[in-house]
């Protein structure tokens, strides 16, 4: 294996971790709809402060979400293009009950 595609795979891996945890999928899907300031995001998803910022800094580390102005969070391009591929494609093929 080439050292590109080993570190193509090593960046799948960390986005792939970040859509492993509901959180994460909730803050994305949240921010997929419109920015959030940090007080909307604490409200809807019922989350203390230091969850929010640590997930939040774990999905900015990871170049999926980003700081918008004036204040608040939105999903970077990649955030955008990663929540729109694994929640079309994913949930296809997954059967969910009702």
């Amino acid at each position: 294996m080439s050292e590109k595609q080993d570190q193509r795979i090593k960046a799948l891996a960390l986005v792939m971790k970040a859509l492993s945890h509901e959180t994460r999928l909730k803050i994305l899907n949240l921010l997929h709809k419109n920015p959030r300031t940090w007080t909307q995001m604490q409200l809807e998803l019922k989350i203390n402060s230091k969850s929010l910022r640590d997930h939040l800094q774990y999905l900015r580390d990871r170049d999926l979400v980003q700081k918008s102005e004036p204040i608040g969070f939105e999903l970077t391009h990649a955030g955008k293009i990663v929540l729109e591929i694994s929640m079309k494609d994913i949930l296809a093929v997954i059967e969910l009950d009702d």
